[in-house]
């Protein structure tokens, strides 16, 4: 008996598609190759050099693009007979900087394209603020890039570099850009060939550089670990080169708890480089809770998690923020939910009040992970890398706790002016309801602080003088420590019941503010009048100037609404081009012109992109939060859907008005051909009695052969 094929393993259609667009994607984009190191001096721009060699003999399209030779006689020899790229000179805070001219190369287009020193940043004014944002560029333009690299420079190793050698590098890829290459050549050398490289001053060429080297970085220990770190990545890369394309998905699913901190970025490359291990895909998690953190304000907390955002993206994760005032029981939920296997969390050292009644968050996660693995590490972070995630120091705004003493004074005034009229109790009622009134028009710090500053002036004041033995002094100590807690209680209830309520009023806010633009914008017609809406809405939520860009009849980004700053305007220019060209966002607080003073996003439709919107902050120097980009991002697509339905109302008054031109030119050559048909008598007739008709048709056809117009 033969086993029949299962019809059900065949591909479906849809999937073979996919794989062809894939291919064709592939075939298309230029390829990426890394000359790959364990550090600096290890010969990986000659190498780079003599691979471009190679290709010239083979009569390749080759052009250096950038090359840092550091004055090494054997590289600068190899680089003299190269083609090579004028580099784009720019004068920055009085020196002269030498970057890549990505416009020239892009124009030149070669077949491959030489770029040194791929974590570069670049200066000010270039068009990325990172080098292997150009690279990203010229891959999509279809030219190959030849590059080089350290190990140290990979995102997810920096913290394990930092910790081997001492040195925190802040230039850095993404992980994701060294996995999408498609060749890495590994460039190895032995520690003490490399030591004796430096000695003879073929590393480092600077006066005093080779003893600065040898005392800090070029140590025989930290070049063997840097070794270690290279192969394995090398051979991490190898084995993923290799894996089987019809094996089943991993099963595994990684999620790491972050938080607004420098310790978090720990967190997410310790899970990114066991993702990268166990091949599997991985989520970072943060709560949003409804009372927020005394000791970091709102504004402060959300610029951490926007660049915790960024760099998860860069790692090829993804954030998630949850809401909810118990942490624990959000994160292990939304882990459930997701089929989460493997749990990351960071083992915090902090003693609080909160830990010491409730325990600590990671024992709570423990006990309550069910099925889930957690793994635990413990959350030190480096001083080096706290410096890039940093939180600065903040002024102390007194004035809120000198109202709340000033409302303590006057709540206590009268007690002291009538004693007999208002007793301790009365007075003791007087302070728990000021504390409510406080919670509620001021905020969870000052209430504490009323709270504590309550109970103090009333042992002081009131209890204190009735203690004429050992029994009452426990009696009001017992009242002051229930004054204390009970006022705890309420402010913090107080807190969360006002954090609640300007959440859901913000909530609704947006809600209805966003159904009024839908309504809106479906029963707007015109370009400006779509486009004046939206301007109206980005204005009031957003607190931003908006401009619209849509394509004209050429189909060049033309302006419908709003003009850019003239004294930003060939950056803001470039960003708005780029972002229609590429179809991504650009502008403020992006990796294409960051420098630009708006934020552009594309206008994309089912047919290409339509346009592009431009938002700028009234704030010069206010960077959006992610909340705000993706409420604006989901504007956008509003306003591509209303810009694609007027369009097309163009396109069909045109294709009607070109229809009446089409019918009435048929007319007038019917009426020609039906003229000049007739059979003339052979007497001619007099002019009156020629009817009207004919001679409007004669005069027509006079003022058509004057004007060269050809009928029929």
């Amino acid at each position: 008996m033969t086993d029949k094929p299962d019809k059900d393993a065949r591909p479906a259609p849809d999937e073979i598609l996919g794989r062809i667009k894939k291919e064709e994607g592939k075939a298309q984009r230029g390829r990426l190759k890394i000359f790959f190191g364990s550090s600096a001096g290890v010969g990986k721009t000659y190498s780079m050099l003599s691979a471009a060699h190679e290709l010239l003999k083979e009569e390749v399209d080759v052009l250096v693009g950038i090359v840092e030779t550091h004055q090494r006689p054997h590289t600068e020899e190899l680089l003299k007979n190269l083609p090579a790229l004028e580099p784009l000179h720019i004068f920055y805070q009085g020196l002269m900087l030498h970057e890549l001219d990505l416009n020239a190369a892009l124009k030149r287009k070669p077949d491959v394209i030489l770029i040194d020193e791929l974590a570069h940043t670049n200066a000010a004014g270039c068009r990325h603020p990172k080098r292997w944002n150009d690279v990203m560029e010229l891959l999509d333009a279809g030219i190959d890039v030849y590059t080089t690299l350290n190990v140290q420079h990979i995102e997810s190793l920096s913290d394990i570099v930092a910790g081997t050698t001492g040195i925190w590098v802040k230039e850095s890829i993404p992980d994701s850009v060294f996995d999408m290459a498609d060749d890495i050549v590994l460039v190895d050398i032995d520690s003490d060939d490399l030591l004796r490289r430096l000695h003879e001053g073929n590393v480092y060429i600077a006066a005093g550089a080779n003893k600065r080297a040898a005392d800090n970085f070029f140590k025989r220990e930290n070049l063997n670990a840097l070794r270690e770190i290279a192969l394995r990545r090398t051979a991490q890369r190898v084995n993923a080169d290799h894996d089987d394309p019809t094996r089943l998905p991993v099963a595994d699913r990684l999620l790491v708890c972050v938080k607004a901190d420098a310790v978090s970025a720990k967190l997410i490359r310790a899970t990114k480089r066991l993702a990268t291990a166990l091949n599997a895909p991985w989520l970072a998690v943060t709560v949003e809770q409804t009372i927020p953190d005394l000791n970091e304000p709102p504004d402060e907390s959300r610029r951490i998690l926007a660049t915790l955002d960024r760099m998860v993206n860069r790692l090829g994760g993804r954030l998630v923020t949850l809401r909810g005032d118990n942490v624990v029981d959000e994160i292990l939920s939304y882990a459930r939910q997701n089929g989460i296997t493997k749990l990351v969390v960071g083992k915090s050292r902090q003693l609080t009040l909160t830990n010491i009644l409730k325990g600590f968050p990671v024992n709570r996660i423990v006990n309550a992970s069910g099925s889930i693995d957690v793994l635990v590490i413990t959350e030190e972070p480096s001083k080096l890398e706290s410096k890039t995630i940093t939180k600065p120091l903040r002024n102390l705004r007194p004035f809120p706790y000198l109202l709340v003493a000033v409302i303590i004074a006057a709540l206590t005034l009268p007690s002291l002016a009538l004693p007999g009229v208002i007793t301790r109790t009365d007075q003791a009622l007087l302070y728990l309801t000021g504390i409510v009134v406080v919670a509620e028009n001021i905020g969870l710090g000052p209430s504490l602080f009323y709270a504590l500053g309550a109970a103090s002036t009333f042992h002081f004041f009131f209890a204190t003088r009735v203690m004429v033995h050992e029994t009452d002094e426990r009696t009001y100590i017992m009242t002051f420590l229930m004054m204390l807690v009970t006022g705890w209680a309420i402010a913090s209830q107080s807190s969360r019941l006002k954090a609640q309520a300007v959440n859901a009023r913000d909530k609704e806010m947006r809600t209805q503010a966003l159904y009024e633009l839908t309504r809106k914008l479906t029963a707007t017609r015109g370009r400006f009048p779509v486009a004046e809406v939206v301007a109206t809405y980005l204005s009031r939520l957003h607190t931003a100037e908006t401009t619209v860009w849509m394509t004209n009849m050429e189909g060049h980004p033309a302006v419908v609404l709003g003009t850019i700053p003239d004294e930003s305007y060939y950056k803001d220019f470039g960003a708005l081009q780029w972002c229609f060209e590429n179809a991504k966002n650009a502008g403020l607080g992006t990796t294409t012109m960051p420098s630009a003073t708006g934020f552009y996003m594309p206008l994309i439709t089912a047919s290409g992109t339509l346009g592009v919107l431009g938002v700028f902050p009234k704030q010069t120097e206010r960077i959006f939060t992610l909340d705000e980009i993706t409420s604006m991002e989901t504007i956008a697509g509003l306003l591509a859907s209303a810009l694609e339905r007027v369009q097309a109302g163009e396109i069909a008054a045109r294709a009607a008005v070109e229809k009446e031109n089409e019918k009435l030119r048929l007319a007038l050559i019917s009426s020609f051909e039906e003229k000049k048909g007739k059979k003339k008598p052979v007497t001619q007739p007099q002019p009156h009695q020629e009817n009207q008709t004919d001679r409007i048709l004669t005069s027509i056809e006079k003022l058509f052969t004057q004007k060269n117009i050809g009928i029929g």
